[in-house]
């Protein structure tokens, strides 16, 4: 049946529909770098901060 439905759909399509369609970007790549590497940077630091925040309560005996 997913077949009969898939030839049925292609078999529709206007010719224009076989070309690709383009991508636009919000954001040039060096732009789109810096945000995922300062994201990740932003979750270390994160993840750090926690840990250390952690260590402090288990030295002081207040971690359950």
């Amino acid at each position: 049946m997913p077949l009969l439905i898939t030839a049925l759909i292609t078999a529709n399509r206007p010719a224009f529909a076989t070309t690709a369609p383009t991508t636009q970007w919000l954001l040039p790549a060096s732009l789109f770098r810096l945000l995922v590497v300062g994201s990740i940077i932003g979750l270390v630091v994160a993840t750090l901060v926690i840990v250390l925040i952690w260590l402090k309560e288990l030295r002081q005996g207040q971690v359950w």
